[in-house]
């Protein structure tokens, strides 16, 4: 295992990150400086989600037949630059509608195909560990989450969609010098003709218990800074409380590394669920700052444990030749049940406060007897 590749997967983590921690605060500002209320920017940013749901298997599917990883991500890349660079020159509702659809599907293709290229390096070299390439991602997130608040000041909100298109074209050009070697040896062609197996059932299951666990992020996510400011914390407080989760998870990203079995994969994934429950009841109820502090780092177990168990497991159940479109499964059911619960999130929060908290704790309930039904074999040969 040479240098160069741990560089160029930890680089490719990092390049994928960014444009999405860039992204997620900011875009929403130069849609309000487009004159658009807060009716149509909520249907903008939704439409690429339900895009999401419906084209993320197939687009990540080319990669286990059609077309290398490595090489579909350079045209989605592409794609995605000339994308947001048309969106700057947009006047009209219905064109922005659909652009932001478009560059923003094609940029979030890119993030299942980083982890296609990534596990089959993993494949090939059992010393690599997921967690210490990943850990990049969520470095670069946070770091365009900070340092672009800057940037926004310095200059201007307009400048948001050249900003996204010169980062997708970086993550191209970065792909486009990645070794050949990334992609393995027996990936499925065209010219092999090779029977697929299908995904199996049980992999569908485990997608949707997934799905619910991750959909209760929705109140934390689309409200937690509110709650918090309601509660009393300083704006600066708020900072460092979102810091803090972010550094919790590198930390568990360095310090496990990974799932090396299914059966620590299960393991991982039980243990972050409970993790989760826990902490939305400590959030549901209204505590010191110090008290919140605590369950913002419970989030290395309920997001970095259980992702770690989370990737190992759907890379345990999917065939390799369709692990492309089980990476891209699991983004759309991801994106779907996220989107549902954000829906149900506003008006409860509005009912309930941080009260709203209490009902996503049967979320992570619902998802974690899916897994259960979903790893039933590996359940049994672990109580054995």
């Amino acid at each position: 295992m040479g240098r160069r590749l741990v560089f160029e997967l930890s680089g490719l983590s990092a390049l994928v990150f960014f444009p999405l921690g860039f992204y997620q605060p900011f875009f929403p500002l130069w849609l309000s400086g487009q004159h658009l209320d807060a009716e149509a920017i909520g249907l903008v940013m939704a439409m690429p989600t339900i895009l999401r749901v419906i084209s993320s298997p197939s687009l990540s599917g080319l990669a286990d037949r059609h077309i290398a990883p490595r090489h579909l991500l350079v045209v989605f890349g592409v794609l995605a630059c000339a994308g947001w660079l048309t969106l700057s020159q947009m006047q009209s509702f219905s064109a922005v509608v659909v652009m932001v659809s478009l560059s923003t599907t094609l940029m979030l293709a890119m993030l299942p195909l980083c982890e296609v290229m990534t596990l089959d390096a993993i494949r090939a070299h059992a010393q690599l560990r997921y967690g210490r390439l990943r850990v990049w991602g969520s470095l670069s997130f946070m770091a365009a989450n900070m340092g672009g608040g800057f940037f926004i000041a310095a200059t201007s909100g307009q400048n948001v969609p050249y900003v996204l298109a010169f980062l997708c074209g970086l993550t191209a050009l970065f792909g486009l010098f990645m070794q050949a070697g990334l992609t393995l040896p027996g990936r499925v062609t065209i010219t092999q003709r090779r029977v697929v197996k299908p995904l199996p059932r049980r992999l569908y299951v485990l997608l949707l218990g997934l799905a619910a666990i991750n959909a209760s992020y929705a109140v934390l996510n689309g409200f937690g800074p509110v709650l918090w400011l309601e509660q009393g914390f300083a704006a600066s407080d708020v900072g460092w409380l979102t810091a803090s989760s972010v550094i919790a998870e590198v930390y568990i990203f360095i310090k496990i590394g990974g799932a090396s079995s299914p059966k620590r994969a299960l393991l991982f994934m039980v243990l972050g669920a409970v993790a989760g429950m826990l902490r939305w009841s400590m959030m549901a109820v209204v505590g010191t700052l110090v008290w919140v502090a605590l369950s913002q780092l419970l989030h290395a177990l309920s997001y970095g444990l259980f992702h770690l168990g989370a990737l190992a497991m759907v890379t345990h159940l999917a065939p390799f030749e369709r692990r492309a479109r089980a990476q891209g499964l699991m983004s759309a059911s991801n994106g779907l049940f996220y989107a549902l619960t954000m829906l149900a999130a506003g008006p409860l929060v509005s009912q309930f406060g941080v009260g709203a908290y209490w009902a996503m704790v049967p979320c992570i309930a619902l998802g974690l007897v899916l897994i259960f039904v979903a790893c039933r074999p590996v359940f049994a040969r672990t109580e054995s």
